[in-house]
């Protein structure tokens, strides 16, 4: 156990402690008992573990379960409740209590904007709060408890403290973050923790719908989802990076790309209509959307019109102050739910569901990277590489003019915003084949800072000596 004031753990193995936080019991039974009291006492309302649905908790229903023992926890005293979620997947519930599951949390909303691949405790702990495990026992942990002896057990009881305190410290990180998604989308803490993109979008627009006397869409059928489900998009455009090493590199991405589509083209399953002003060319067909009665394209704009004036206050607040990570983790959390929309779109799960809707974004997305690459050439300025919403140049004393051109061709509130200059950068060969790879690349900044995207020393299952020997050869 871990938490402000409280440091924790409890065993019934008898040996010669080496820590004041160890506590010891008779047996299992009684460790049971001590874990309801412990929980009870620190009068927490919140409970956190790392994978707890899917493990802690339903193990420790299970065994007491099988010592009849039962789980008084929390004001209401009933225990733990295993809910469906998901087709083979569990949802720990504790009446009076909630229960936040940051690995859940991490894999539904976090992952992919994390840099390591891994979804490992240890690995998720160390990028977000720079905090990481003393040491890697993991399956040696019972191999030490079966031998026993004071050196091993303190070992395990010191490594499982430590765990306990690296879980908690990346739930304080997330908890911000979570808490915005609560005010922002009005569901409780338990439910938005094990939501993902998609269900966040819908809940968002079905409490802006009631708030607003519309008609709440109805949920598809299992005969339209099966339909729904072999229907394809073409997705974004990919310019392919010649691997080699490349000096003076500029990196442009649009601001918000598929939102501000959105926004700017009225793109929304209500003003898709074959009278409709905005002209889109999909592969096979072209749609029509109003210009006017947008709802999606409203919910948006105030999205990103509240985001941008919370970064604004965020100049002038300090970044590690209350009202600094408050006020990120609001920014945060509307990019996420902004940046959702476009996918929900075409989420054949969707009540809100339109495959032209979503097609007709990923197309005016090709096309406004294709414009950028275009004038690029125009100022014969070099292309490294483009995907979806950014481009990589090699730097010109035309690369001002060029981005000039390109905002003032964009609707409102498109924009082309320059994201950084790097000293030089290394992009990669497709495994296996001479041509480059997509999102493979390491760039290296004038402070002596290498972002690194797609490369071994960001894989949770290579070894840390590999990890260490790609990142050398790049300080190089």
């Amino acid at each position: 156990y871990y938490s402000d004031g409280l440091r924790k753990v409890t065993t019934y193995r008898d040996f010669k402690t080496k820590g004041d936080y160890i506590h010891i019991v008779k047996n299992e039974a009684e460790m049971l008992k001590d874990f309801c009291k412990t929980i009870n006492d620190s009068g927490a309302d919140v409970i956190t573990g790392y994978n707890s649905d899917g493990f802690d908790l339903p193990f420790i229903k299970t065994r007491a379960e099988l010592l009849n023992i039962k789980l008084e926890i929390g004001p209401i005293k009933s225990g733990i409740k295993l809910e469906r979620a998901g087709r083979r997947g569990h949802s720990a519930r504790i009446p009076g209590l909630t229960h936040f599951d940051s690995y859940i949390f991490v894999r539904n909303i976090l992952s992919s904007n994390l840099k390591t691949n891994s979804l490992k405790l240890d690995d998720v702990a160390h990028e977000l709060t720079g905090h990481k495990k003393e040491e890697h026992l993991g399956a040696f942990v019972s191999e030490l408890w079966k031998e026993g002896g004071d050196k091993n057990l303190n070992r395990i009881m010191s490594y499982n403290l430590h765990d306990s305190r690296i879980t908690w410290k990346l739930a304080d990180k997330m908890m911000p973050i979570a808490i915005q998604f609560v005010r922002i989308v009005g569901i409780p803490l338990f439910d938005v923790s094990r939501m993902r993109y998609g269900r966040l979008v819908e809940q968002y627009i079905i409490k802006n719908s009631i708030d607003e006397n519309r008609v709440i869409e109805n949920k598809p059928s299992e005969s339209e989802i099966s339909i729904r489900m072999r229907t394809k998009i073409m997705g974004a455009f990919v310019y392919q990076p010649i691997p080699g090493v490349y000096k003076k590199i500029r990196v442009f991405d649009f601001r918000s790309l598929y939102p501000s589509i959105i926004i700017a083209h009225n793109i929304d399953p209500y003003t898709l209509s074959e009278d409709g002003e905005n002209k889109i060319n999909l592969p096979h067909k072209t749609v029509y959307f109003k210009n006017e009665g947008g709802f999606i394209p409203a919910l948006l704009k105030n999205l990103l019109e509240k985001r941008s004036g919370i970064k604004s206050k965020l100049k002038n607040v300090d970044s590690e102050s209350e009202m600094g990570k408050e006020l990120d983790a609001q920014s945060y959390a509307i990019k996420i739910l902004a940046n959702s929309f476009y996918g929900y779109l075409g989420f054949y799960g969707a009540r809100w569901y339109s495959i032209d809707c979503a097609a007709a974004v990923t197309a005016m997305g090709r096309k406004y990277i294709d414009r950028v690459i275009k004038t690029a050439g125009k100022y014969n300025i070099k292309v490294i590489y483009g995907d979806t919403d950014s481009v990589f140049l090699i730097d010109s004393p035309r690369i001002n003019t060029f981005e000039q051109e390109v905002n003032d061709s964009l609707p409102n509130p498109m924009e082309l915003e320059d994201e950084g200059s790097y000293i030089s950068g290394i992009f990669l060969e497709k495994k296996g084949s001479a041509a480059g790879a997509k999102k493979r690349y390491a760039l290296l900044d004038n402070k002596g800072k290498i972002t690194v995207k797609g490369l071994e020393s960001r894989r949770g299952d290579w070894s840390k000596l590999a990890k260490n020997a790609q990142l050398d050869v790049l300080n190089t």
